[in-house]
């Protein structure tokens, strides 16, 4: 992911009225960003939460959806890795928190995850985060089942 914003600011594309943060939360994914903006995803019950801006505590973002409103990828890449992207839709905006999980046969693990803002799918902003203080509980995410997924017939499940 690169870091890449046109014209319009991120803060400016980012910025809305925020929602009350709900009190029995938990968080799933959170990181500061390389321009220093808090990005978090909070799980409440059915609710998914994402919030961002300059102060988490009182984001400039937050939106709260259904988990079955919240779009979910999984991809397995090379090296192996493994990807999910959870995107929030607000009107003709999307909100996409991406996840990679490098997982190396030699140990040299590690994280990358980050933010893309799109406008009727064209890509405004791409923020990436920083390693440092990022919580990442993307990948097991209980209640959402992995994109692409098909019930057993027999089980249902």
């Amino acid at each position: 992911m690169r870091c890449t914003v046109t014209a319009l600011t991120a803060s400016a594309i980012l910025s809305a009225t925020a929602l009350p943060v709900m009190a029995d939360t938990e968080t799933l994914f959170y990181c500061i960003t390389e321009d220093s903006k808090e990005l978090r995803l909070l799980a409440d019950g059915d609710t998914l939460i994402y919030q961002y801006g300059d102060d988490i505590d009182t984001p400039e973002l937050e939106l709260s959806r259904q988990r079955d409103e919240v779009g979910v990828q999984n991809v397995l890449l090379p090296g192996p890795a493994w990807q999910q992207s959870l995107t929030f839709s607000n009107g003709q905006y999307d909100y996409q928190i991406m996840v990679e999980a490098h997982r190396p046969m030699e140990g040299d693990y590690r994280d990358l995850a980050g933010v893309q803002v799109s406008l009727n799918k064209s890509m405004l902003a791409d923020k990436n985060c920083t390693p440092k203080n990022m919580v990442q509980r993307l990948l097991v995410v209980e209640g959402i089942r992995p994109w692409g997924y098909v019930p057993d017939q027999e089980s249902g499940r």
